[in-house]
């Protein structure tokens, strides 16, 4: 779980224009909240999520905009879809 964070903070120092910084940074502590409580629940393998990271590595170091965009909105999709399912199975966890 730390290298993909280390990563993805990483990817949006780089490719982030400065609003979209300041509004991941006022959202970054409930996704990681999310990352903590939920993440979990999602496994106990994480192959597909794996494989999504992998794709949007392989599309940077390839110099693909084009590709690491849709990478990336494809494992925003599917990470909700399965966040998503997760909830909806348990119910929300601590007060909001």
């Amino acid at each position: 779980m730390y290298g993909v964070l280390v990563y993805q903070r990483c990817y949006v120092a780089a490719c982030a224009p400065p609003r979209h910084r300041a509004l991941l940074d006022t959202t970054r502590p409930q996704v990681e909240r999310y990352e903590w409580v939920y993440a979990p629940l999602v496994g106990p393998h994480y192959a597909e999520t794996f494989a999504e990271h992998a794709a949007i590595i392989k599309a940077i170091r390839e110099g693909s905009g084009r590709r690491t965009e849709t990478a990336v909105a494809a494992n925003w999709d599917l990470s909700g879809a399965r966040l998503s399912k997760v909830i909806g199975a348990i119910g929300s966890r601590g007060d909001w």
